[in-house]
């Protein structure tokens, strides 16, 4: 709130500014103090969100600029291998990809915006960003799975991502009690 405010005060401080100019008629100077106001206050606002939302996610942005990169040359190659690979196909489906994550964070921090701080809301930011990033992580290790003839990433882990993808708890992907439970009836 504090920062829509100082947005607006340095507006109406530009806005005086400019009535003190002599040379410039009223009716012009009330059109550009409008716009000034009703365009670039909202703009400088959500700027400001920005800026002050990347100086606490950058390394989340990092991640996610590094995993994007991977799974588009991973799909590339998979594509390429197995003779199906179209930049039209590429392009349209990594954009979709690119949307849907911006678009589904986005949705998903607003609600963890409104939820506030507490232990909660740390939680289910950090499962945001988890679910975020395994969006294009588990798309790309589907693929290297398929391309070593399904030896690595081990099936193990496979098992986990495709379970946590069905259920989305995070206890699936870093519990070892079922790969306990799995050697010991092998043992049996």
């Amino acid at each position: 709130m504090k920062t829509l405010f100082l947005t607006i005060f340095s507006q109406i401080y530009c806005a005086l500014l400019l009535f003190s100019e002599a040379k410039i008629p009223l009716s012009e100077k009330s059109v550009i103090t409008a716009k000034l106001l009703c365009i670039f206050t909202p703009i400088g606002y959500v700027l400001k969100q920005l800026d002050h939302w990347f100086a606490d996610n950058h390394k989340f942005v990092s991640f996610m600029i590094y995993v994007i990169t991977i799974n588009m040359i991973v799909g590339l190659y998979y594509h390429w291998k197995k003779h199906s690979f179209s930049w039209k196909r590429f392009l349209l489906k990594n954009s979709e990809m690119f949307g849907v994550m911006i678009l589904v964070y986005f949705l998903l921090e607003i609600i963890n915006q409104v939820a506030g701080l507490s232990i909660t809301g740390e939680y289910f930011q950090m499962l945001i960003q988890l679910v975020t990033l395994l969006y294009p992580i588990s798309k790309a290790l589907k693929n290297i799975h398929i391309l070593s003839n399904f030896k690595h990433p081990p099936s193990f882990i496979m098992k986990k991502l495709y379970k946590f993808e069905k259920t989305g708890n995070v206890n699936v992907l870093f519990n070892n009690n079922e790969q306990k439970n799995d050697s010991q009836n092998n043992k049996q």
